[in-house]
């Protein structure tokens, strides 16, 4: 049997959970926007404060505080932060880019540039046990385009 198997006395004295399965999952979902928002309404109002108080303590120098708090609020309300593509949907996106039938994969959702775009980044193996042909296909989760070019190569078994 493959994967991990954790001796049961090993897990009880580790205190590993019983429902602890490697083949769970669920659909990833990201944390609502009004989160984001809120949080960089927070920071725009600290600065407000900021402001305030620098007005009436005039020998508190803020000048270095106003620009850093409002770069920093600024970016945290443009991250980007919708998702159009759900997980249970990619799969299908990312068959049309591999040339070998899908029968093992791996979907984990990362992020990319400086407004942190969510991708759907796939490793996807063939239906062969041990699988002969593994890829990497990225998603934009947004637009359902392909991000970048896809990594396929071909297993060697002796490894």
């Amino acid at each position: 049997m493959t994967g991990i198997n954790i001796d049961k006395t090993d897990a009880l004295k580790e205190n590993v959970p019983e429902d602890l399965n490697s083949l769970a999952y669920s659909a990833y979902r990201i944390p609502d926007i009004k989160r984001r928002k809120l949080i960089g309404s927070i920071l725009l109002t600290i600065l407000g404060s900021v402001f305030l108080i620098g007005k009436f303590y005039t020998w508190i120098d803020f000048s270095y505080t106003y620009p850093l708090l409002l770069l920093v609020a600024l970016y945290t309300l443009l991250l980007s932060s919708k998702m159009s593509i759900p997980q249970s949907q990619i799969i299908e996106l990312v068959g049309k880019h591999v040339e070998h039938p899908i029968g093992y994969y791996s979907v984990a959702l990362t992020f990319k540039g400086l407004l942190l775009n969510p991708i759907w980044t796939c490793i996807l193996y063939d239906h062969k046990n041990p699988p002969e042909k593994r890829s990497i296909v990225e998603i934009n989760s947004n637009t359902g385009e392909l991000v970048g070019t896809v990594f396929s190569e071909t297993l060697d078994d002796n490894a």
